[in-house]
């Protein structure tokens, strides 16, 4: 088992093949988290060169956020890896594309188990997850799959549509994120 290690976050390299990307309103509510709870996911570089694998936007707001930076200090908890960087590229989308997608009824059961409890008020929701009152009533009423029409609903920032499929082809149809978010 790899050794987690305080490291200078100005000591690591972001990759240039890096192939992830959060829009800004998730980032926001994983800077939240960060503020919150501290770094809790350790980022992932390679031992040889410290490029990142995985944690590029943790690493991010650990060198640009100032609640960030306050919360964290000036080291961020990292795994090196010692490994090829064609392993390394490798791992970065099995890290990636094994944490899943959020699935919105599964999302929506979840938040009404919150609401039940009386644990959580709609604002409290709303501000974690970076959503909008009436995108938390379809969650909580449980119709957001009978309600979603992704080509005629109008997304927050928190929910834009980053890939979908094409009605005529299937094919992925890769959108931009609104106003440039890249």
């Amino acid at each position: 088992m790899n050794e987690v290690k305080l490291v200078n976050p100005n000591d690591l390299r972001p990759a240039s093949w890096r192939s992830t990307y959060i829009v800004s309103p998730d980032l926001a509510v994983l800077a939240r988290s960060i503020v919150q709870h501290g770094i809790i996911c350790p980022i992932v570089a390679r031992e040889q060169d410290l490029t990142i694998i995985d944690g590029h936007e943790r690493y991010l707001l650990a060198l640009g956020n100032p609640q960030v930076k306050e919360v964290i200090g000036s080291t961020v908890p990292v795994i090196f890896v010692n490994c090829s960087e064609k392993d390394a590229m490798i791992l970065h989308v099995q890290m990636n594309r094994g944490r899943g997608s959020v699935v919105a009824k599964k999302l929506s059961s979840l938040i009404r188990t919150l609401f039940v409890s009386g644990s959580v008020t709609e604002q409290e929701v709303c501000i974690a997850l970076n959503m909008t009152l009436d995108e938390l009533d379809l969650l909580v009423d449980g119709t957001i799959i009978k309600h979603r029409a992704i080509k005629n609903h109008i997304y927050s920032r928190a929910w834009v549509p980053v890939e979908s499929a094409t009605k005529i082809t299937n094919e992925p149809l890769i959108e931009a994120p609104p106003n440039g978010d890249r």
